[in-house]
């Protein structure tokens, strides 16, 4: 996509417009007032034109070559190097001035330049919608559009997830909360947090609740992550907060690295596809879980019975010895009706939250690096969300989502295809031959379980 242009103020207080480096005018709009063109400011001597769209900025086309390789001839007509000096200068003290930043978060203040959101030129919203205040040690920031408010209301589902790589200096992680309209997933807004604490969480959560009184999702898909959870669920006591499988397989994967056995598991197929055997537990009815482990366990390389043990201290609850002598299984970290997979599965809803790792891929292709200065962050987050206007504005005029790539389609067919056989297949069969349709991948970089359709890219 071609980057969004800047729009400046003339020394006669006309719109001009930057864009790689160039300037240029205001020329007419389309007939249909969905096209704006552009020329060159150097009207005699250049033939550049520029096609932008109204709705969101972005430019669709340049046509003819830039003035650097014009002939001698016409470069003859061009300013001299003073007078475009000084609108060199002019436009680098419009588009890419930025405060130096503050020794701690505490102590940062937005400029309005970078409070605020276009989403057509000419128009502005709110996109700083909370801050938990200057002098705060624990200061929390969150961006997203003002005008989300008018219909957050009507969102029954969201999903969230962090990331680490994208936190600029001073924060150490960025939040993304993502809505779900009709097959649509749209990110609504981004969170800068000091730390992954509860009483954080949870007063992000609040914050956001105090800038959209009607928010009131009913299912959240989150990571495993227990501040995480008890933070949602403090706000929202009602929603149902559901484990995403793409971080269930993720902490499978990553159990194998504490014990050594990744290189095993990544040379030898057999071993790989036991391994997967054990978070295809997600799969098999909550009323089953118990006997399936059972018949899961002696199936299992030894090696492999660290990882299962992991799995049932975190999952399901380490059998114990009451008193009375009664075997009671333990209060597991994560009980199963928040991972379960089976029911979501036949009723075709999504099983992981892939959308906001792809929403965190799309910033990271944005920034280029990781830890961008916030400024650099804010300009980042407000470019990708000129093509999220896009993708909101195809849900409202009725357009259907974005296909999922065809070899996902035939491992979700496959996948309902086993789930629905359960009890006409043996637990091991069950077990493997959905453990045959999904991977695990050490990195984030994409979706690691028959993976579920992410956002566009």
């Amino acid at each position: 996509m071609s980057p969004v242009p800047t729009l400046v103020k003339s020394n006669r207080g006309r719109d001009k417009l930057c864009h790689d480096g160039f300037m240029y005018v205001f020329d007419r709009s389309s007939s249909d007032l969905t096209m704006e063109f552009w020329r060159c400011q150097f009207k005699k001597s250049c033939k550049v034109r520029l096609h932008r769209l109204i709705a969101n900025g972005e430019v669709v086309k340049v046509i003819n070559s830039v003035q650097s390789g014009a002939p001698l001839a016409v470069q003859m007509e061009f300013p001299s190097n003073r007078v475009l000096a000084k609108v060199v200068n002019r436009v680098r003290k419009a588009c890419a001035s930025a405060p130096a930043l503050p020794t701690h978060r505490s102590l940062i203040i937005i400029p309005e330049d970078y409070a605020v959101y276009e989403p057509t030129p000419g128009t502005s919203e709110r996109f700083l919608i909370g801050d938990s205040g200057l002098g705060d040690d624990e200061r929390i920031l969150i961006f997203g559009r003002e005008s989300v408010a008018s219909w957050i209301g009507l969102v029954d589902k969201i999903y969230v997830d962090g990331t680490f790589s994208l936190a600029p200096k001073l924060f150490q992680q960025v939040f993304a909360v993502l809505a779900e309209r009709s097959g649509f997933v749209v990110p609504v807004c981004y969170a800068l947090l000091p730390n992954k604490s509860q009483a954080t969480y949870t007063r992000m959560v609040e914050l956001l609740h105090q800038e959209w009184p009607q928010f009131n999702p009913m299912q959240i898909s989150v990571d495993f992550e227990l501040a995480l959870v008890n933070g949602f669920r403090s706000v929202f006591p009602n929603a149902e907060i559901n484990g995403c499988l793409f971080h269930l397989v993720k902490n499978m994967k990553a159990k194998l690295g504490d014990i050594g056995l990744i290189q095993r598991y990544n040379r030898d197929p057999d071993f790989s596809l036991s391994a997967r055997m054990i978070p295809a537990l997600a799969f098999v009815p909550p009323a089953h879980i118990n006997t399936a482990m059972s018949e899961l366990a002696p199936e299992l390389p030894e090696e492999l019975m660290p990882v299962l043990n992991y799995f049932e201290d975190n999952y399901i609850g380490r059998l114990r010895l009451a008193p009375g002598a009664e075997i009671v299984r333990a209060p597991a970290r994560f009980p199963i009706a928040m991972w379960s997979v089976y029911q979501r599965t036949v009723d075709g809803e999504a099983r992981t939250n892939n959308f906001a790792e792809a929403a965190h891929r799309r910033l990271q292709g944005e920034f280029g690096v990781d830890h961008p200065s916030l400024w650099k962050f804010i300009d980042g987050i407000r470019k990708v969300q000129q093509s999220r206007d896009v993708t909101y504005a195809r849900y409202v005029a009725g357009h259907n989502p974005e296909p999922k790539r065809s070899k996902y389609v035939s491992a979700d067919e496959r996948i309902l295809k086993i789930v629905r056989e359960f009890g006409q297949r043996t637990t091991v069969d069950y077990l493997r031959g959905l453990a045959r349709n999904f991977r695990m991948q050490a990195s984030n970089s994409g979706p690691q379980t028959a993976p579920e359709s992410s956002e566009s890219e």
